[in-house]
């Protein structure tokens, strides 16, 4: 029978642990399941909370590891999974119940390694947050063969939305842990190796006011940055990728630097953010275009103290 691990990363979730952990655990279907939890270093009453659905729950496993931000326990998730297909679940997402059930039947359906739905914010004291119900929305999947060029395009990705192929997940190396946020580095290593389709749907749903969240001003110049540092180190690891590929990449990387430095630090033309974004968009400094996306970088870490996972010094 097929199996599913899902991967919970948990850092001081303990006002989510509920309603997320009993929407994993009303997930329909007809497969195998575990459940791995890791405690990214909590320091409130995570553990005990996540403790206490473990002694009622076998299938539920927990891991705990020294506080490295999530992008190193996703990675933890996935080494530990043994499972056909990993399903990923942010620690203050929920799912609807049949949310794995629809993203496995698009798999089997077209054979990809990756689904993903859409995903919501809500109010996490609603009823659609605490207790979300299965979604009957018709629809029609949604087939991405070219997920490389989507993925250039389309640079915010939810992993609570995804389901994917245990085997091609552990290829790939899982996240890049190199920095803090995972899932867009995840998701634009997986788009080199398998098509993507998306189940057009609502399928999960994200607290809005969580203060655990990656949001805000500072946690904004976080994502950029990683974002960023993303597109520099999947194109230092892949000198095979297209050259097409390789000027988008950069273009993105510096206009997302010059519009930072412009809206945060009031730069002008005349700055070298809006030099590099000129000659990016014009096609020149290609030729070693990691270096000019690595040096975007420090465009957000002038405005905000950047997070690096613990095993990591500013590059």
């Amino acid at each position: 029978m097929t199996k599913v691990s899902y991967i919970i990363t948990l850092y001081n979730k303990e006002a989510f642990i509920r309603p997320v952990l009993d929407s994993v655990l009303a997930q329909t279907g007809d497969f195998e399941r575990e459940i791995i939890l890791v405690n990214d270093g909590s320091t409130d009453q995570t553990l005990p909370l996540i403790e206490t659905y473990a002694a009622k729950h076998a299938i539920i496993k927990i891991i705990t590891i020294e506080n490295s931000g999530p992008a190193v326990a996703t990675n933890t998730g996935i080494e530990a999974a043994t499972g056909d297909f990993i399903k990923f679940v942010d620690g203050d997402d929920v799912l609807c119940p049949n949310s794995t059930e629809l993203l496995m039947k698009a798999l089997k359906e077209t054979g990809y390694g990756l689904a993903h739905s859409l995903i919501k914010e809500v109010d996490a004291t609603s009823e659609i947050y605490q207790t979300p119900s299965a979604n009957l929305t018709s629809y029609d999947i949604e087939k991405l063969p070219n997920a490389l060029s989507m993925m250039v395009e389309k640079a915010r990705f939810n992993l609570s939305c995804v389901l994917v192929n245990t085997a091609l997940a552990k290829d790939v190396g899982g996240c890049d842990s190199r920095f803090f946020i995972q899932d867009y580095s995840f998701c634009l290593r997986m788009s080199r190796i398998t098509n993507f389709v998306q189940v057009p749907v609502v399928l999960a749903y994200a607290p809005k006011e969580s203060a655990s969240r990656v949001s805000g001003f500072g946690a904004g110049a976080q994502v950029l940055h990683d974002l960023n540092m993303a597109l520099g180190h999947f194109i230092a690891d892949f000198p095979d990728l297209p050259v097409g590929i390789r000027k988008k990449l950069l273009q993105r990387a510096t206009s997302r630097a010059w519009r930072w430095a412009k809206r945060q630090e009031k730069k002008s033309i005349f700055s070298i953010e809006f030099l590099n974004y000129i000659l990016a968009k014009c096609g020149f400094n290609t030729s070693n275009p990691e270096k000019l996306v690595f040096a975007s970088c420090e465009t957000f870490r002038r405005t905000t103290s950047i997070r690096f996972p613990q095993h990591i010094s500013n590059r």
